[in-house]
């Protein structure tokens, strides 16, 4: 599945060696480029030279460092787009090494004659789903803010095929994995330094382009490379995704550093003060509890356990996270973990940033009514870009409302097809795959899916804008953990 020279090739195949022409003609090019080029350019077009020449020889590197970068959202390119909403498109560094990864993978599987195994009947209904909202350009209520949203889908929905590319079978399963295990590491990292260390810079580069630099708290919440949110959702799939490998290790060593892993990712979850992703942890250790063979008849003394742990780690790292959820669900008394002494329903947004979920129905409110306005709304959806547009919100916040407001009724069909589709296939292979590796590290996937994506996405996300990777890489990741497992079960 790699695309690369021949090892022992004839002189016929050496000269006429397309890849062979193709880097000779592109280094014969990049050579002469110094005579043009200011230094900094030269060197920066000679790294990208070589790090697609090794893509070129395995493209499963490129798309593994993207889910090691996957967290850094808040250093990005900003591409203005004037009065439209005051909408700004914003191209995170995984988007552009993304692009890399699939131009060699496209190259690769064309020039390559590549084995088609069974694979879950996802790829043609999420295809139906991305045309369709590119053709929703035609009633698009802003066709420039539309069209980048477009390539944005377009972009994020190539990410299903080329993680079901790059993971087809139980090495690649276990590489992909360690990866995402990086990935929670990193981003674990990013969120304990920022209790110390901050950095803001903008770099103007046209008038309606520039790239910002930015780490460390949002609105006195900790983030680090991303937005809070963001970051606690990638933590809780991370944690998941490292269970996973940490079922299959053998030796105290390796076990001992897999759990304290996931410790130092849980106490970076928990200090981000995202309620949405300890809601969805919480679901995700009872779903885990409820399915994993070893743990069935233990599932009640395992889950106190596990939230008495989760509580004490609370206190620990972040107590004031405990009156912002009680804020949260109404709470206007006394605090007693932060700094505000008291807080009233008419100050609670503004003051302790729980106000979230209020602004959320506000925001799905003003698009309803647009579309009870124009019932033809209902029928095809507001379109791509639509509810940014009506809502004055800058995504959905909702995985299944995107899918009914982008999309009208066709989403709501569509939406429910592909949750029928994942649970037939999840409840099959979970109940009678063999107990392999990767079985394991598939339990752990969809625990980390229905947690992210089923809990959280019901509150934030959506599947075409600059929040999509939340919910296009885990869909992809549990589809393609399921794909080998299905590979290792060919009976059923």
């Amino acid at each position: 599945m790699s695309f690369h020279l021949q090892d022992k090739p004839r002189l016929r195949s050496a000269v006429f060696n397309t890849p062979l022409i193709l880097s000779w003609a592109a280094g014969i090019l990049l050579g002469l480029s110094y005579l043009a080029m200011p230094g900094y350019l030269f060197w920066a077009s000679l790294a990208l030279f070589l790090f697609i020449i090794v893509l070129f020889r395995n493209y499963r590197y490129g798309y593994y460092l993207m889910v090691l970068i996957l967290p850094v959202d808040r250093t990005h390119l900003t591409f203005g787009l004037g009065d439209i909403s005051g909408y700004r498109v914003w191209i995170f560094p995984y988007a552009l090494l993304l692009c890399i990864t699939l131009v060699v993978w496209l190259v690769s599987r064309t020039w390559n004659s590549e084995r088609n195994d069974k694979t879950m009947p996802m790829g043609g209904l999420l295809l139906f789903m991305a045309t369709y909202m590119v053709i929703s350009l035609l009633w698009a209520p802003h066709f420039d803010l539309a069209f980048y949203l477009a390539l944005s889908l377009i972009l994020n929905f190539s990410v299903f095929f080329l993680t079901r590319a790059v993971i087809i079978d139980a090495v690649a399963l276990r590489r992909a994995a360690i990866a995402w295990s990086g990935m929670g590491f990193i981003t674990a990292t990013g969120v304990i330094l920022s209790n110390w260390y901050s950095y803001t810079s903008t770099v103007w580069l046209s008038t309606r382009l520039y790239l910002d630099v930015n780490f460390g708290k949002i609105s006195s919440r900790l983030a680090g490379l991303g937005g809070p949110d963001f970051v606690g959702g990638l933590l809780v799939s991370s944690i998941f995704i490292t269970m996973g490998i940490f079922m299959t290790s053998k030796g105290l060593a390796r076990k001992t550093f897999l759990f304290l892993l996931m410790v130092y990712q849980t106490v970076a979850m928990i200090e981000t003060s995202s309620r949405g992703a300890l809601i969805g942890f919480i679901a995700g250790l009872v779903l885990l509890f409820s399915i994993h063979p070893a743990s069935k008849n233990k599932m009640l003394k395992h889950s106190f356990f596990s939230i008495f742990l989760l509580i004490v780690m609370i206190l620990i790292a972040k107590p004031a996270y405990i009156d912002r959820i009680l804020v949260g669900f109404g709470y206007t008394g006394e605090l007693y973990f932060s700094d505000t002494q008291h807080v009233s329903s008419t100050t609670s947004q503004s003051s302790t940033d729980t106000g979230g979920l209020s602004s959320r129905v506000k925001w799905w409110k003003k698009a309803f009514k647009e579309m009870l306005n124009h019932p033809y709304k209902l029928i095809l959806g507001l379109g791509v870009g639509g509810f940014i547009t009506y809502s004055g919100a800058i995504y959905t916040h909702s995985v299944p409302l995107s899918f009914f407001f982008d999309l009208g009724l066709m989403g709501a069909l569509i939406f429910t097809f592909l949750a029928i589709i994942l649970f037939i296939n999840f409840s099959r292979y979970l109940s009678h795959a063999q107990r392999t590796p990767s079985y394991f590290i598939f339990l752990a996937s969809v625990v980390a899916f229905v947690a992210e994506v089923a809990v959280h996405g019901l509150i934030d996300y959506d599947f075409y804008s600059y929040a999509a990777r939340m919910f296009w890489f885990p869909l992809s990741w549990v589809c393609a953990t399921c794909n080998v497992v299905m590979a290792e079960n060919p009976d059923l």
